[in-house]
């Protein structure tokens, strides 16, 4: 649905786990509009997790403002 490889979400996977993935796809569906390219953005927060330099909070924070 998002165009997101099996390479992809294999390796967010293993970067996030399961669990984690889960909410960061369901941010990415809640902004889809502004997502242009949902596998290279998946790609991107992957390789801040894999280098330990990714937080989940500023992406939920985000969302939650845009919802008040």
């Amino acid at each position: 649905m998002l165009g997101v490889s099996p390479d992809a979400w294999d390796r967010a996977k293993q970067a996030f786990g399961p669990d984690r993935v889960a909410i960061i796809i369901a941010c990415m569906l809640e902004r889809s509009d502004a997502v242009r390219s949902s596998g290279g953005y998946l790609r991107a927060l992957t390789a801040k997790a894999e280098a330990e330099k990714f937080s989940m909070m500023p992406m939920l924070e985000a969302l939650m403002k845009g919802s008040g």
